[in-house]
């Protein structure tokens, strides 16, 4: 498993811009989707925002259009039942409006029952492996075309640092985040003309954080819209970790 990386400490919000980029975000009605997008549309970039329910994206859409940003793309599309044909039609409707993809941030991660490996159910582990792993790695593989025809395209994968070291209880999901990582290298050396990375947010006050630690003191943790944490994205996604690739990233703690 490769080490953890950090930004470099020079790296300002204020000085990385977007202007040009197209980006597509996948879960963007989350929170942290939500704040992320807001953060990437004042930078410049152009979004294509996707959520199980396009409505939900709805008050994104009107904040970015209401602060000056680009308009957005909305893309509703239901990650958990799509079959191949579907993802075939969502990138052939993308390049009628996009020659290019720029950055694809996989904000698709779903909570799991916590326990040990010998009462989890086969089909928990099932679960996690067809939601956090094998959809977004399908959502990759679809838009490769377009992030390959770029010529710096940038990948983050959100993941969880129980993919990374193996933790009590946490089976199923961490071997699916685990997959993930395998998953980052593996694109590395098939497709070098694209960045592939991992961001592991660590405590930050997320609704899927809330899940798994809900007794948690929230002033504990990072706000979604810390410096701290949209730094991390928005140095993924601009020139400023061009030749960057295989590396697994996390936000230090406060």
């Amino acid at each position: 498993m490769s080490p953890d990386f950090h930004i470099p400490a020079q790296i300002e919000k204020e000085n990385i811009s977007l202007k040009g980029r197209s980006i597509l975000i996948s879960d963007a009605a989350t929170d942290i989707g939500h704040r992320l997008s807001i953060t990437l549309a004042e930078r410049g970039a152009t979004l294509l925002l996707l959520a199980r329910k396009g409505k939900t994206l709805n008050p994104l859409y009107d904040q970015i259009i209401n602060q000056g940003g680009s308009e957005p793309m909305i893309i509703e599309m239901d990650l958990t039942k799509a079959n191949e044909d579907h993802y075939t039609a969502l990138l052939q409707s993308l390049q009628k409006s996009f020659t290019a993809l720029h950055g694809l941030v996989n904000l698709s991660l779903s909570a799991a029952p916590l326990a040990p490996i010998a009462l989890s159910s086969a089909t928990t582990w099932q679960q996690c492996y067809e939601l956090n792993l094998i959809r977004p790695m399908l959502l990759t593989r679809t838009l490769l075309p377009m992030l390959e025809q770029s010529g710096n395209a940038s990948v983050v994968f959100y993941t969880l640092s129980a993919g990374r070291q193996g933790t009590a209880y946490w089976g199923p999901l961490g071997a699916a985040c685990a997959g993930i990582e395998n998953l980052s290298q593996t694109l590395v050396q098939e497709v070098p003309s694209v960045r592939f990375n991992t961001l592991d947010v660590g405590k930050v006050s997320t609704d899927l954080r809330h899940t798994f630690y809900p007794a948690e003191a929230k002033l504990e943790l990072r706000r979604v819209d810390d410096d701290g944490v949209m730094n991390h994205f928005l140095y993924l996604l601009s020139d400023a970790s061009k030749g960057i690739s295989g590396a697994a990233f996390t936000i230090p703690n406060v």
